[in-house]
């Protein structure tokens, strides 16, 4: 299985979103929090107006604010027209259709507008009163106490900044990079909606079939509300220059959605599943592996299909018959790989590589916490 997410984002970050350091980026999305200003609002007490061609949103301060890409779209959500209309449209045809939606639509009105002081003010994110706000330096923060953890290095691309590699950069770590080509800040990233990063463990490998599997991590969170907040673990074989990871298994996901108690159960999970994960001993991890690689499923198909469906019946996983029939299938394609297709190792790579070539957010997060049930089986 291969990862593309960092990849993905090694692609398109511009510049200004890149970072060399878990630190540089926490300082810099610390600086942007500080210069946040959060205001409960009723939006049916706001207004669109036109400035320089421009739609701005005012309030009853009669302030105008500019509007970033997604806040527009927020506020367009609320007035209950399609934000990619609206944008079609005369800034003049705009605000009539935004007005009048704001008046109309809102059945409950009460919100939050998280704002940016930068001279005059930007809106960045139009929420509801549920909304629970995790900040992208609370992240970054949490990820500074993995101990020897760190972005793996990666080619410069058009929009990135380049220095030559330097041995700290590649000591310990699993990367086609040598000293002396050209590396840009790529694998820590952070903008105004959201933050994505992806570290890796130096030193230390698990020994899988006489493969050595590096351990990864990828975290991912929105201030706005443009993505939930999670996190994802894997071993994995290697990682390209362009940050395509290979070899991917062992894939274990969380994540909630913004709202309720999801600070609470975010951080939790940080401070539990992800500590755990990046402080356990490499022994125990390969301990695993080998029971799953031992555990069989079931004598036959039948009989691992069997296993499956109880268990997915069980856990309440929402997979198919249909989708673990597919994993069934991946693990006898791919024998040489991860062995004996009856395994619960096998199985589990099957999900895991089936759930990447998903194009549903929710159905590959379905698949991949199926894949860990599937390896639990064998503990």
């Amino acid at each position: 299985m291969e990862i593309f997410k960092a990849s993905r984002q090694w692609q398109t970050r511009p510049a200004d979103e890149r970072f060399w350091t878990v630190e540089d980026l926490r300082v810099a999305c610390a600086e942007y929090r500080q210069s946040a200003v959060t205001a409960p609002v009723n939006y049916r007490d706001l207004r669109t107006e036109t400035q320089d061609g421009e739609v701005v949103l005012v309030g009853k301060t009669n302030q105008p604010a500019k509007l970033t890409h997604w806040a527009f779209g927020q506020i367009a959500q609320r007035a209950g027209a399609p934000s990619s209309y609206l944008r079609a449209l005369p800034a003049t045809l705009a605000v009539q259709n935004l007005n009048h939606g704001l008046k109309a639509h809102q059945e409950d009105g009460s919100g939050v507008l998280l704002m940016h002081k930068n001279g005059g003010m930007l809106v960045r994110a139009a929420n509801g009163v549920d909304y629970a706000r995790i900040w992208n330096d609370e992240i970054a923060e949490r990820a500074m106490a993995l101990t020897d953890w760190a972005p793996p290095p990666a080619r410069p691309t058009h929009s990135s900044p380049a220095r030559p590699a330097v041995q700290a950069d590649i000591d310990g770590l699993p990367t086609s990079i040598h000293v002396g080509e050209l590396i840009g800040p790529a694998g820590l990233y952070a903008s105004d909606h959201d933050l994505f990063m992806f570290l890796i463990e130096r030193n230390r490998v698990v020994e899988a079939k006489g493969t050595a599997l590096s351990r990864g991590i990828i975290l991912w969170n929105s201030e706005v509300g443009a993505k939930s907040v999670g996190g994802m673990s894997f071993l994995f074989n290697h990682v390209c220059g362009n940050h395509i990871i290979w070899g991917a298994s062992h894939v274990s996901t969380f994540r909630f959605r913004h709202v309720g108690d999801a600070r609470e159960r975010a951080f939790q999970s940080f401070r539990v599943e992800l500590a755990q994960y990046a402080e356990s001993s490499t022994s125990d991890e390969q301990a695993k592996i080998e029971k799953a690689m031992a555990f069989e499923l079931g004598a036959t198909r039948e009989d691992v299909l069997d296993t499956l469906v109880k268990v997915a019946r069980r856990a309440n996983l929402g997979v198919s018959k249909l989708a673990l029939t597919a994993a069934v299938d991946t693990a006898e394609a791919r024998v040489d790989r991860y062995g004996s297709p009856r395994t619960a190792w096998a199985v589990a790579n099957g999900m895991s590589e089936n759930s990447q070539a998903t194009p549903f957010a929710d159905e590959r997060m379905a698949m991949d916490q199926a894949a860990g049930k599937i390896m639990e089986i064998a503990f």
